[in-house]
């Protein structure tokens, strides 16, 4: 994690009456995603001679070879899942479900890809890439801003042998905070039954940036 401060300021004198000082700061955090949620289609169509129930077994088995509590990170997609009834007059009919699979970082999300085209399971994509102390971590930026607001007043009016009473206006601007979309992680086209597929050797995401800006004003005194 690292943090950059950019900060100015002007001074205004004897406006309205009231002496003050005005500054701005800036503070800006960058962290790693701590969850990223993967769709896994597991279908008999990646491998006809095996069932559902079967390859359900040899995905949760491979998971679980990398360390993957099974239990806790891997879900029914219950509002998306897809089950194609198996027909009696429909041969060619195959049955196949939806999982979300949640995982910590981009390394076991790689893993997990890799394990599961070891079964043939190959129908797998990032869904969405989150920071789960976004919230938190916004909060600290902006009072991290307000902190270096104030060291610069303070060091701005101390050269001039005044000091820095209480804020009398704060002004934020929109703290931003740089979002992920959703990366196709393997592409598979099952045509002729040939499979042809695009994997990465190594998966990586952009960190995320999250900045806040605050004008404040601080009052003068003698």
């Amino acid at each position: 994690m690292c943090m950059v401060f950019t900060l100015s300021g002007k001074a205004y004198a004897q406006v309205e009456n009231q002496s003050y000082i005005e500054v701005h700061g800036t503070a800006e955090q960058i962290v790693s995603p701590d969850k990223i949620t993967l769709s896994v289609t597991v279908s008999e169509n990646d491998y006809r001679k095996r069932s559902l129930a079967s390859m359900e077994k040899e995905m949760k088995s491979a998971l679980a070879g990398i360390d993957i509590d099974v239990r806790k990170a891997l879900k029914v997609d219950n509002m998306s899942s897809s089950f194609s009834k198996r027909k009696t007059n429909n041969p060619n009919a195959v049955l196949s479900k939806r999982y979300i699979l949640e995982v910590g970082n981009a390394q076991l999300a790689y893993e997990a890809i890799e394990a599961l085209e070891k079964v043939s399971i190959s129908n797998v994509y990032i869904q969405k890439v989150e920071c789960t102390k976004i919230d938190s971590l916004k909060t600290a930026v902006k009072a991290d801003a307000m902190r270096n607001a104030k060291e610069t007043a303070t060091a701005m009016t101390e050269a001039i042998g005044q000091k820095i009473g209480r804020a009398i206006y704060i002004y934020e601007y929109e703290s931003r905070s740089d979002s992920y979309r959703p990366v196709a992680m393997k592409a598979m086209s099952n045509a002729g039954g040939v499979v042809e597929e695009a994997v990465e050797e190594t998966l990586e995401f952009r960190e995320l940036k999250v900045s806040c800006n605050v004008t404040v004003r601080f009052s003068l005194s003698e």
